[in-house]
């Protein structure tokens, strides 16, 4: 949706119009296309022009932004003005999911009549929300259907265009393109000045038809009318044979009448348009020891904690004697993370011991196994044992290549094109790249990978204490990425609080938006419960050990509705050992574990044990 000079000044006309339809003749019809892309407006006779609904809810809200003074008159409007756009919408739709307008697009939202202050009486502080105007805009937006219309001319430029994220203007097209393309929702821009573009996922589904063969013609490749068309044939519903032939001359259906790859993609991009769910976002991260870990259970072939730990040691003896040679008095100039772990290295004795006092074996394989890459069983001796998945093994040879973290914000610049309107910002975009998950027109070579396996891996949950605590700090109201980070007592505390909040989002507890806000999930909503129960001083309040044992116990139980309770027989324990998958040592400490946290009571699992299992559906696609 995008609504300029021009577009007001049509929409306010028509909503004056007695019958909210105006001779075409009477208009100026420069900006008459994006309106109708958008679904505002639509042509009953190619000489007449009339308001949609959603057009109409639109108009009303300018009008109503105007009469109060929120925006100004039309007429002194800008030619370059963007009251509504791809970006702005975002703004929007960020303040209406975190409840409050951020810094960042206070500015932009106030100057379209879209910010109001409002007195928060609970917590006693006036605050910026969304006014009703905007909440009426974005409603409209939700319930309009764009109208798609791609001609052979815009079809090569879309083809040859960069799939994105990337700079604005390494986008091929000119003003009335991008802005007709933004109106189909095939195109968006970032947060909040608009400076990075990307296909949205109507976008590429567009794309994906022109890729699969959709051939040039007179007239529009893709439009309604084709799309009904080739449904039509889907359905097996009578279809005349003049159409029948252009279709197939498009490339869409064969002389059978059988869709052709293109036709197929035609018809997931109808579906798109018809059935626009919101989609959660999923993410991945790997820190640096979470990938040289996985390295070493998969060279390893499998191993115990402890071997896995002798060859961490080994690693990161060298990596630091390494350091310490490299930067020798200057350790001030080291990165903020290493800077005091290579102080101790220089002081240790015991290599062991240093070791131990900096990095965590344990944790690691427990955030490895939270993301599916490695799996804690036993060798036929009832050893507890770890193997990398096979997921597990193609990020390792991936890291093999080149070691490095990848991070939540990186992987998000790939799946934000699943939003309507949502598009990575400038910072986003520059780790991404940094990360060498995204080039400079694209995905990089390994992007999709990574995307792809945050939809495919099957999450289970973890939490440090430290990431706990940082969790517990997010009211559900929500907050900024700046006051959250304003907390911190030094630059090595910063640091910290970035780690675990990147963390917390790729496991799906949180989600930070573009515009700086973080939520929590359905995820977070429900492991905030499970958690609630959790004794101060517990160490990590839930493990994949923690859950698998839960799990089990929740298979094998008798689930009572009323009491929010899931009973087991004594009986039954060593079937919830079995289904485990656990060495006999691991279940049994994992099951006092998920006692102590109150997952589990004398006879099964508790209320806070089943948030436990609901978070982890909401955690998975």
């Amino acid at each position: 949706m995008v609504i300029k000079k021009d577009q007001a000044k049509h929409l306010l006309a028509l909503l004056e119009s007695p019958e909210r339809e105006i001779d075409v003749s009477r208009l100026n019809e420069e900006g008459l296309g994006e309106l109708e892309a958008a679904g505002l407006v639509r042509f009953p006779t190619p000489a007449s022009v009339s308001l949609t609904y959603g057009g109409e809810s639109v108009a009303r809200a300018l009008r109503a932004l105007v009469e109060k003074g929120a925006v100004e008159k039309v007429s002194d409007w800008d030619p370059r003005f963007r009251w509504i756009g791809s970006e702005v919408l975002a703004m929007m739709e960020n303040a209406r999911r975190s409840g409050n307008v951020a810094p960042l697009a206070l500015e932009s939202l106030k100057k379209r009549g879209f910010a109001q202050k409002v007195h928060d009486r609970a917590r006693k502080i006036d605050t910026m929300r969304l006014s009703p105007e905007a909440e009426a805009v974005l409603d409209a937006f939700e319930a309009i259907e764009p109208v798609l219309k791609v001609d052979g001319e815009l079809a090569h430029l879309i083809l040859t265009a960069p799939v994105g994220p990337t700079e604005a203007s390494h986008m091929p097209f000119d003003d009335a393109q991008k802005e007709r393309l933004e109106a189909m929702r095939i195109l968006a821009y970032s947060v909040p000045h608009g400076d990075i573009a990307a296909f949205t996922g109507i976008g590429r589904a567009v794309r994906k038809v022109l890729e699969n063969g959709a051939a040039v013609s007179d007239g529009d490749i893709i439009d309604p009318l084709v799309m009904d068309l080739v449904a039509a044939v889907y359905d097996g519903e009578p279809v005349n044979e003049e159409a029948k032939a252009q279709l197939e001359m498009m490339g869409y259906i064969d002389d059978k009448e059988e869709l052709l790859p293109a036709g197929e993609a035609l018809m997931a991009l109808r579906a798109l348009l018809k059935n626009r769910v919101e989609k959660r976002l999923f993410s991945f991260a790997l820190t640096q020891e979470m990938a040289e870990t996985l390295l070493a259970v998969e060279s390893l072939g499998g191993a115990d904690a402890e071997d896995i730990k002798k060859e961490m040691v080994d690693k990161k003896v060298k990596e630091y004697k390494t350091l310490v040679e490299k930067y020798g008095r200057r350790l001030d100039e080291m990165p903020v993370k290493k800077r005091q772990i290579a102080e101790r290295f220089m002081e240790a004795k015991e290599q062991m011991k240093w070791f131990e006092s900096h990095f965590d074996i344990h944790e690691y394989l427990f955030a490895l196994e939270a993301f599916g890459l490695v799996e804690a069983t036993q060798d036929e001796k009832g050893k507890e044992r770890f193997v990398a998945t096979e997921a597990g093994k193609k990020v390792a040879e991936d890291m093999r290549k080149e070691l490095r973290p990848i991070s939540s914000a990186a992987v998000k610049c790939l799946k934000l094109a699943k939003r309507p309107f949502e598009v990575p910002n400038r910072e986003w975009v520059a780790k991404a790249r940094e990360e060498k998950v995204l080039g400079e027109y694209g995905p990089g070579p390994r992007g999709e990978f990574y995307a792809e396996l945050s939809e495919s891996v099957r999450r289970k949950p973890f939490m440090t204490r430290y990431e706990m605590d940082i969790f517990k700090r997010i009211p559900s109201r929500g907050m900024t990425v700046d006051e959250l980070l304003a907390e911190a007592k030094d630059e090595h505390d910063r640091h910290m609080m970035e780690g675990a909040l990147d963390m917390l989002e790729a496991r799906g507890f949180v989600e930070v938006l573009s515009d700086g806000h973080i939520v929590e999930t359905k995820a977070g909503e429900l492991m905030d419960r499970a958690l609630s129960g959790v004794p101060e001083g517990f160490g990590a309040p839930v493990t994949p050990l923690i859950y698998r044992v839960v799990k089990a116990v929740a298979e094998v139980g008798t689930l009572y509705e009323k009491e929010k309770r899931i009973r087991i027989q004594p009986s039954h324990h060593k079937e919830a050992y079995r289904r485990s998958g656990l060495s006999p040592e691991a279940f049994e400490k994992a099951w006092v574990a998920a006692r102590e946290a109150k997952y589990l009571g004398r006879n099964g699992v508790n209320e806070a044990g089943i948030d436990l299992l609901e978070a982890v559906e909401a955690m998975n696609p």
